[in-house]
């Protein structure tokens, strides 16, 4: 059955925001004032001191647009603010329309309009182009079945992503619990336990210029972080052989770590096994822990996610770039637990993972499935 269609401008009203004066915007006093980029976390912390018009105030609930940038839709939280410029509120003022089933309608149809309108700074949404905006309009029965329908997918996601959050807290707490324990942990410099080198190891850059060369083929794999990034194989830079000689000091074997020292600094990676000879990339650092004293897949984590990062932000330092040298990082104390307690983290940590992966897996089912029901509910046009 083909459904009729309605534009949006017959069913809705739609007020844009007023430009209220920054000169009464503060943090304190007034009324709660919803910018732009307060619509999708549904609070704000800004506030208008100066005089408004009831219109304005958007209560619990209210729908709301974010009409630059991002055309997004969302539900005000609990408290009334007031609606700024750049943000519009949409209501439904025609009875044939049912409030869920146009919010779970316009989130699509908001992205279309969003893709195709061209921009030179940034993209901006009109009233017009809401209110042209055409949507099928079965039986207001089939609208609120359809909602309530969408509605459980949508509890079911926000579960996915709930668990998947509290795996993360949980791999966090045992993290903190292991470094809370002093009895199992010994303090280290990171000189004392590793093999630290870096992409100038044999000399200057300007020795480096001179000779290393990039390649698209040759003998040995240039390792560089932004391969991480990217389909591996498909970024890979090579250097000759008489490169890779040069470069020696900082051959890479399977299993090595290699951090970020620049930028993104402490973004530590473990090296695969890449059938082929390996040299470290620049802006980078080669780390070859002693198998004794620190397991690599431990080392990762803890520069990654957990205590690590906290060490490192002091030998970092801001100059045009964030930035930390080889000698600072070898002379970084850090507390290492014992072996055993190192692998029992691991094997939390792979128990953890199998399960994440799993619900990963029912996320992206169950976000497919949505997809697939707008384009089957909404798409009658």
């Amino acid at each position: 059955m083909k459904w009729p269609v309605k534009k949006l401008g017959d069913l809705t009203a739609v007020l844009s925001g007023f430009a209220f004066d920054s000169q009464f915007f503060n943090n304190k006093v007034g009324f709660k004032l919803i910018r732009i980029r307060d619509v999708m976390r549904g609070f704000s912390k800004t506030f208008y001191d100066g005089q408004f018009e009831t219109r304005y105030v958007v209560k619990e609930g209210d729908f709301l647009i974010s009409m630059d940038g991002e055309f997004n839709i969302a539900k005000w939280g609990k408290e009334p603010a007031l609606l700024n410029q750049r943000v519009c509120k949409i209501t439904i003022v025609n009875k044939r329309l049912d409030a869920n089933y146009l919010f779970h309608f316009l989130p699509k149809q908001l992205k279309l309009i969003e893709d195709a309108t061209p921009f030179v700074t940034v993209k901006h949404l009109s009233v017009k182009k809401i209110n042209d905006i055409k949507i099928p309009l079965p039986l207001l029965a089939e609208q609120k079945r359809i909602a309530e329908l969408l509605d459980a997918v949508d509890k079911i996601i926000l579960g996915h992503k709930k668990f998947i959050s509290i795996l993360k807290i949980l791999i966090n707490s045992y993290f903190e619990k292991l470094f809370s324990d002093t009895n199992n942990k010994k303090k280290y410099k990171v000189n004392d336990f590793c093999f630290v080198t870096d992409y100038v190891a044999n000399g200057s850059f300007a020795s480096l210029k001179k000779n290393v060369k990039y390649l698209d083929e040759g003998f040995a794999v240039l390792v560089r972080l932004t391969d991480y990034t990217k389909n591996w194989e498909s970024s890979f830079k090579y250097v000759s052989k008489d490169s890779f000689n040069f470069l020696k000091k900082s051959s890479l074997n399977p299993g090595d770590l290699i951090m970020s020292n620049v930028g993104e600094c402490g973004k530590t990676f473990q090296v695969p096994d890449l059938k082929k000879p390996m040299t470290l990339g620049p802006n980078s650092i080669l780390i070859r822990p002693n198998p004794k004293i620190a397991i690599p897949e431990f080392l990762v984590q803890y520069f990654n996610e957990f205590e690590g990062k906290k060490k490192l932000e002091t030998i970092i330092r801001t100059t045009a770039q964030k930035k930390f040298n080889k000698t600072d990082f070898r002379n970084l104390e850090i507390d290492l637990p014992d072996m055993p307690e190192q692998q029992k983290f691991l094997n939390l940590l792979k128990i953890i993972n199998k399960i994440k992966i799993n619900k990963i897996n029912s996320l992206i089912k169950s976000k497919d499935l949505i997809n697939s029901l707008n384009n089957q509910f909404f798409f009658r046009v």
